[in-house]
């Protein structure tokens, strides 16, 4: 029975939830090796449970005990009867004589004989002297004590709903900036099981920070761990950004190939171009294009000029009136400190035919 009402109590318990977050930070002064921020959070609830809760109480009842009560007893006379009893004695020989017809005397001895008689029994009396005689008489008694009962109270329990762990590393790859002053605040934000990771650069001149995070997360909804690795490249953002953010010109199509000129493109791995082409109305191709697809040239003038085949690209007749739609782009979120700076991508539109 007790143990179904504290099943009860355990159902028909209101829960409350407390949730709790965790920040940390870490400052990158260029130095060579990790940088590490650990975390940890902890959700949580308090339950109502109906439990045994001993307390004291005075308790006073009617109880048995015994006294000893004495009284003097009077002498008396202790009477007894003694039964009858046989009593004999021997007689002694006896000797007989007898004269005989010729005159003489004759003389026999009878040996002796026991003879007994019962004689009847008899009343025996003794004087006993008075005694003290004493004897436990039962009677009640009011006792009162303190004694320990037993009652059901709803109590509060804080109970853990989830309990999560965030390990977070990071390692820096610069060689090339190993003399620059590098300044990057590295924070961290744990929200239960959401880890927000994020950047501020004090650099001069600007860095991006490129992100490559390698992540685990084990572990259920109690003692869950996050592990995250962030390995960074750091990119100068002027140079990166440039292409997005200066003109574009000189734009033409040449014997199949467009030719698109922009700003040193100084990072070509992390920027991307794509290409949208209409004729007459209908779009003939719309998509990014792969890196085998184009070519990039670099002159001594800090000016870059992007190279593709579009006859390997889409089936276009000779002659067509083209509109094209020239994108250069990077992705934002690549960096972790993309939030800092403006301008990820430019389009420029031009008209030619295709010769």
């Amino acid at each position: 029975m007790k143990h179904l009402l504290v099943l009860i109590g355990l159902m028909l318990s209101s829960v409350t939830f407390a949730a709790d977050s965790d920040f940390g930070r870490a400052t990158y002064t260029g130095d060579r090796g990790q940088e590490v921020i650990n975390l940890m959070t902890e959700t949580t609830r308090t339950e109502y449970r109906n439990v045994q809760v001993p307390y004291q109480e005075r308790v006073c009842r009617y109880e048995t005990r015994y006294r000893q009560e004495c009284h003097q007893e009077p002498g008396r006379q202790v009477c007894r009867q003694e039964p009858g009893r046989q009593v004999c004695r021997q007689q002694p020989p006896t000797r007989s004589c007898r004269t005989r017809p010729d005159g003489r005397q004759v003389c026999t001895t009878q040996p002796g004989r026991q003879v007994c008689r019962q004689e009847p029994g008899r009343r025996v009396c003794r004087q006993e002297p008075g005694r003290r005689v004493c004897r436990q008489v039962p009677y009640q008694e009011q006792v009162c004590r303190m004694e320990t009962r037993y009652r059901y109270e709803r109590r509060p329990y804080t109970v853990v709903d989830q309990r999560t762990y965030a390990d977070i590393s990071f390692s820096f790859n610069h060689a090339v900036w190993e003399n620059l002053g590098i300044q990057v605040d590295l924070t961290a934000e744990l929200h239960r099981d959401i880890l927000n990771v994020r950047a501020e650069d004090f650099s001069s001149p600007g860095m991006l920070l490129k992100d490559v995070v390698r992540r685990s997360d084990t572990g259920g909804r109690v003692d869950r761990r996050i592990s995250e690795h962030h390995t960074v490249s750091l990119l100068e953002a002027d140079k990166l950004l440039a292409p997005m953010r200066d003109f574009i010109n000189n734009s033409d199509i040449m014997n199949g190939t467009v030719r698109v000129n922009m700003s040193e493109v100084t990072y070509p791995a992390d920027t991307q171009f794509s290409m949208r082409i209409t004729s007459n109305g209908s779009v003939v191709f719309d998509r990014y294009l792969q890196p085998n697809e184009y070519r990039i040239n670099t002159n001594a003038g800090g000016r870059s000029q992007v190279e593709l085949n579009l006859g390997r690209l889409a089936s276009i007749p000779t002659g067509a009136q083209l509109v094209i739609d020239f994108t250069v782009s990077a992705n934002p979120s690549d960096f972790l400190n993309a939030w800092q700076h403006n301008g990820w991508n430019k389009t420029h539109s031009f008209s030619a035919i295709y010769r």
